[in-house]
């Protein structure tokens, strides 16, 4: 069963079902999300009080200095 990315608006109906005393099986399937991802969501509602943080995807950015730009421009001059 494949799991749907997990957004702001899962966070919230996980935590306000939860609150209404609803299983994290139920809530899981109805979300499409693993049953440890509501665990997870609850936990961190329980000891932050607040709702859990969406972090982006992927790997970070790094921005190149002008000089490892040159190199590249070089290197691809060189080998095209």
């Amino acid at each position: 069963m494949g799991y749907g990315r997990l957004t702001e608006k899962k966070i919230r109906y996980i935590v306000r079902h939860k609150q209404k005393g609803k299983s994290n099986r139920e809530i899981a399937f109805e979300m499409r999300v693993s049953v440890s991802t509501v665990k997870r969501v609850w936990s961190y509602w329980l000891t932050h009080g607040e709702y859990l943080p969406i972090r982006k995807r992927g790997r970070k950015v790094k921005e190149l200095s002008e000089k490892e730009k040159g190199i590249i421009r070089e290197a691809k001059a060189r080998y095209k």
